[in-house]
């Protein structure tokens, strides 16, 4: 039954894809396209995968990974580690660059910071979010910082750890 509901969804040159939103507030619907298979739209997607599920790089190396991606897009090629590192690290500074863009119109914003402990690494984290108002009167949320912070989390430690992430 499964197999024969993906056979339905393909259509004449190519296959048809579903396009998540580009960010979780986004009001538009998802976008359906006939489109070739793109490698490099792949491993920007694996990039995003890892990171938004906080998976190690090395999961893109995992067989089953691989097998389950072969399968359906005979044109996958593995991705190694050190690429899905790069591709990551490429997709925060894109990211990084569209919130800047963004930034530069909003004249307050409002701070909230998490400190947590990722329970699959064992490792601290901060996260700084902004809340502002933007130019339709629509109440906006962004991360403006992730980064790992190492404990004790003393009021200095998270106040330099803010000033550094306000001054970038």
């Amino acid at each position: 039954m499964f197999r024969k509901r993906l056979n339905e969804r393909r259509v004449s040159g190519g296959q048809q894809f579903f396009q998540p939103s580009s960010s979780c507030g986004d009001s538009q619907p998802p976008v359906l396209w006939d489109d070739k298979f793109d490698m490099a739209r792949m491993r920007e997607r694996a990039a995003q995968w890892v990171m938004m599920h906080d998976h190690p790089f090395t999961i893109v190396e995992e067989e089953g990974f691989n097998l389950m991606q072969k399968t359906r897009m005979p044109e996958w090629e593995k991705i190694m580690r050190i690429t899905n590192k790069k591709d990551c690290v490429s997709v925060f500074e894109i990211e990084k660059k569209k919130l800047m863009n963004v930034l530069k119109n909003v004249n307050k914003i409002s701070l909230m910071i998490d400190l947590w402990k990722s329970s699959n690494q064992n490792i601290e984290y901060m996260v700084i979010t902004g809340h502002f108002i933007d130019g339709n009167w629509r109440l906006q949320k962004m991360v403006l910082s992730f980064v790992h912070i190492d404990p004790p989390h003393t009021g200095v430690q998270v106040v330099d750890s803010v000033y550094k992430c306000l001054k970038e």
